[in-house]
């Protein structure tokens, strides 16, 4: 069972490596093309001395030197023309490889979705909450909200939603008497949580809840090449300490993608309309929690 588990985690992770990873174009061989062209051209000499000895029925010293000469330059330039196209072809072969074939969006989505199903147990233990608890005051679901990981890879699929290697991940349980949220960065490869933090709230301590706009930049990769990107959009919670839970949920740049292109659903709105009437049930009235924009 480990063993099978072990080939399933790995074929997920090449899978999920070759979705981001830019499939290259064919090679144009220009080089080798160049240089065939070079050699086809040295050979003009010596035929043009066969016909003419031909014609004449003789056979001079001297253009049969050319002759000899222009095959060995024709020779010279073949050799190196084959090895640029070798390798070349080589080069190709070896990146398609390593990018193609491309799982679908709908099974990149699958491995999220699964991922997200597994953290909101996970969440649970970590914050020491009974099923009991959850099912009476969550209608048996958390709060999920969801935003792109630090140095995520990035690409953009058929559907012209934007898709990341890595995910940050806030998980909120509101409880009768708290606010109590996980959040950690999961890999898409794998399913494996690199970094994870659990916090506690009384509501009476929360302060804001809300979209923020944004202008911290942040690094991304696309096609393999780091980009630094401007986040427009925050999910954003704020208690009476001065502490924020912030989560990124919108570029303003586009990513250089072609097309438009839109994050998929982040769950950040539910969020705030849950939370928002809960601090209301708690609190007497509506708290301070800003604009939704």
């Amino acid at each position: 069972m480990q063993a099978n588990d072990s080939e399933s985690i790995r074929a997920r992770s090449e899978a999920v490596r070759r979705y981001f990873t830019k499939t290259p174009s064919p090679p144009a061989y220009g080089t080798a093309i160049a240089l065939g062209g070079f050699a086809a051209l040295c050979t003009l000499p010596a035929l043009a001395v066969i016909v003419m000895g031909i014609g004449k029925h003789e056979w001079n010293s001297c253009f049969s030197c050319v002759s000899v000469m222009s095959v060995l330059a024709a020779i010279g330039l073949i050799f190196p023309a084959l090895l640029s196209y070798k390798r070349g072809k080589a080069t190709y072969e070896r990146n398609y490889y390593l990018a193609e074939p491309k799982p679908s969006d709908a099974e990149i989505d699958e491995w999220h979705r699964r991922d997200r199903e597994f953290l909101k147990t996970y969440a649970m233990r970590k914050l020491d909450l009974s099923p009991e608890e959850i099912r009476r005051d969550n209608r048996s679901r958390p709060l999920v909200i969801v935003g792109p990981g630090p140095s995520a890879q990035v690409r953009l699929g058929a559907d012209s939603v934007v898709r990341f290697s890595c995910h940050d991940v806030l998980i909120i349980y509101l409880t009768p008497y708290h606010l109590a949220a996980f959040r950690c960065v999961i890999d898409l490869h794998d399913g494996a949580i690199k970094t994870e933090t659990t916090q506690e709230y009384h509501y009476e301590n929360v302060v804001s809840v809300s979209t923020r706009q944004s202008h911290s930049p942040v690094t991304v990769y696309v096609e393999g090449q780091p980009r630094e990107v401007i986040v427009n959009q925050h999910f954003a919670l704020s208690v009476a300490s001065g502490e924020q839970i912030s989560v990124a949920t919108g570029f303003k740049e586009s990513l250089a993608l072609s097309g438009n292109t839109t994050f998929a659903e982040t769950g950040a709105e539910e969020a705030i309309r849950s939370i928002r009437s809960r601090l209301r049930e708690k609190k007497g009235g509506a708290a301070d929690t800003g604009s939704l924009q």
